[in-house]
């Protein structure tokens, strides 16, 4: 963030509690708690589907596996 002034990186700081540098991490964890709420999510309702017999176990296993592969990746994009 070396084109804001001292002037601008304190009132953004002021503001908002934490440094310019740091949005980013907060972005990121922000990113990642929803995927892993989205995920528990999936695997919550596929779980369900599988307990009443309207998903077979390849199905139920595909959610899953699908879930891991999204989340890996994204972290390997994003932290990378």
């Amino acid at each position: 963030m070396s084109d804001l002034s001292s002037d601008q990186v304190a009132a953004f700081n002021a503001n908002s509690g934490f440094m310019p540098e740091n949005l980013g991490t907060l972005i990121l964890g922000i990113f990642f708690a929803t995927l892993i709420v989205w995920g528990v999510w999936a695997i919550k309702t596929a779980y369900a589907g599988w307990s009443s017999q309207q998903l077979t176990h390849k199905e139920f296993f595909m959610v899953v596996v699908r879930y891991t592969v999204i989340y890996i990746v994204m972290t390997f994009i994003l932290l990378s």
